[in-house]
C-alpha cells in the first residue's frame, strides 16, 4: 500500500513458483565435413565415382540433445560393398572420429560408435565420419553399394 509520492507500507507478500518440463530430446544432422546442424539433413549418399584402393569420402554427423544419447551404427551388407544383383564384393573401412568400426556384424546386432551424458553445445556435437575404399582387386564391372544405418536413442 503506498502513496504516488513514493511513500508506502508493506502489507502482504506471496510467493510465486514457476515450473516447466523440458522433454528429452535428441536431433541428429548428417552432412558434408565442417557443415553446420542442419535439420533437414538427415542421410547422406557417398558416391565414390570409379572404385580405387584407398579412396576416402568423408561427413560429420551432428547432433543436438540435452538428455544422455547413444549412437548405433549397423550395416546392411555387414561392411563390405556388394554388387547389386550379383555376389562380387569389395571390402571398406568405416571409422568415426578416427577410429575404424567393426562393421561384420551389424546387421544382426547394431555397433555403438558413441555416447555421452549433459547437453550439447548449441551448434552440436560433430563426430566426424570417414569411408575408406579396400582392396579393389579384381572386382566385376558393376555398381556397388552398401547401406548403413544410424540409430540415435535417449540413455535416461
Amino acid at each position: 500500500e503506498g502513496t504516488l509520492t513514493g511513500g508506502y507500507q508493506l502489507r502482504d507478500t506471496e510467493s510465486v513458483r514457476f515450473r516447466y518440463y523440458m522433454s528429452k530430446r535428441i536431433d541428429l544432422s548428417i552432412v558434408d565435413s565442417g557443415a553446420p546442424f542442419d535439420y533437414l539433413s538427415v542421410s547422406k549418399s557417398l558416391n565414390f565415382g570409379g572404385l580405387a584402393n584407398g579412396r576416402q569420402l568423408t561427413f560429420d554427423l551432428v547432433m543436438k540433445f540435452n538428455a544422455g544419447y547413444r549412437v548405433r551404427l549397423s550395416s546392411q551388407n555387414n561392411g563390405v560393398l556388394k554388387q547389386v544383383g550379383k555376389s562380387s564384393q569389395v571390402p571398406y573401412t568405416f571409422a568415426m572420429d578416427g577410429k575404424n568400426i567393426d562393421l561384420s556384424k551389424s546387421s544382426g546386432s547394431p555397433v555403438t560408435v558413441d555416447q555421452g551424458t549433459g547437453v550439447s553445445p548449441p551448434g552440436g556435437q560433430r563426430i566426424g565420419g570417414r569411408v575408406t575404399i579396400g582392396a579393389v582387386g579384381s572386382a566385376q564391372a558393376g555398381t556397388y553399394q552398401d547401406s548403413i544405418t544410424i540409430t540415435v536413442t535417449t540413455t535416461e
